[in-house]
């Protein structure tokens, strides 16, 4: 019953104008900029540093520019 109501109000808030998920961890503009950096040959550890996000995060950016 719980999954119900759960599945229930979903589209309702979605309807509100809700947003759902995990927040980002970066804007479009910082992913521009480490795309940026990427792309000048600065690397990934360093562009983590200078923007306060994980490697994993810049290499999931740097990934997404080639996709």
């Amino acid at each position: 019953m719980l999954v119900e109501r759960t599945n229930a109000g979903l589209p309702r808030a979605r309807q509100d104008g809700k947003v759902l998920g995990r927040p980002k961890v970066t804007t479009d503009d910082s992913a521009m900029q480490i795309r940026s950096k990427l792309a000048h040959g600065v690397s990934v550890s360093q562009t983590a540093r200078d923007h306060g996000v994980s490697r994993a995060t810049v290499i999931r950016i740097r990934d997404s520019m080639a996709a």
